[in-house]
């Protein structure tokens, strides 16, 4: 392969790992945001449903409204957190648990759906299942992403992979290289330059004593 085809895959790979981060962050806000708010919706709700269990005296969604509220308060933040922990500073660990609180709230969900806790309404499992599944599914996107890009800024040419860039950043860094033969000229130079000072300030002892020494009898013989 050539190094025209292979920056040329290189490139395609990095806008691909740009395009993929831009999605997810703001998939992580908006779903969190929409998310954290269906919590505090369904906190009024449970309120409404109280002041119907004080006027008619027969609970109806109390329990599962309660339930999702909690759960919706609980995991968004900590979704909206660890998304951006793994987007913007590519921390895996991040990943890690955003994929086991995830799988845990998936579970719990099928859990409560098995025991026909969302009989008398299916929207919370509904809304909560679809909002777990596409963060486990970025969470896992996300993972693999940073795995290419961490490779990708391994590889010569990052991050233009373009052939011109490289050959300036490369003179560019051959320009701040000095060679032993420069170093040596440089130091002798210096030398050169210390002696001549000090000849100079020989020479202006020398004008000084003169200006100031008279002559004596002594200077005569």
């Amino acid at each position: 392969m050539s190094v025209t085809q292979e920056f040329s895959q290189n490139s395609m790979k990095l806008k691909r790992c740009k395009k993929i981060y831009t999605v997810t962050f703001f998939y992580f806000v908006i779903a969190s945001i929409a998310f954290l708010l269906y919590g505090i919706i369904g906190l009024v709700s449970v309120g409404a449903d109280q002041y119907l269990n004080h006027v008619i005296e027969k609970v109806v969604i109390t329990p599962v409204t309660t339930a999702f509220a909690i759960d919706a308060l609980l995991v968004a933040p900590v979704t909206a957190y660890l998304g951006y922990r793994l987007n913007l500073l590519k921390h895996d660990l991040s990943g890690l648990l955003g994929i086991m609180l995830h799988t845990g709230n998936i579970i719990l969900c099928l859990v409560g759906n098995a025991h026909k806790m969302f009989d008398a309404i299916k929207l919370p499992f509904y809304v909560t299942m679809v909002y777990s599944i596409l963060c486990l599914t970025c969470f896992i996107l996300m993972l693999r992403t940073n795995a290419v890009f961490r490779w990708l800024e391994d590889q010569i040419g990052y991050p233009y992979f373009n052939e011109r860039m490289l050959e300036q950043e490369f003179d560019r860094k051959q320009m701040e290289i000095k060679s032993p033969f420069q170093v040596e000229m440089e130091r002798r130079m210096k030398t050169a330059s210390d002696s001549m000072n000090d000849i100079g300030s020989t020479d202006q002892v020398l004008e000084h004593y003169e200006a100031v020494h008279k002559p004596s009898e002594m200077d005569s013989l």
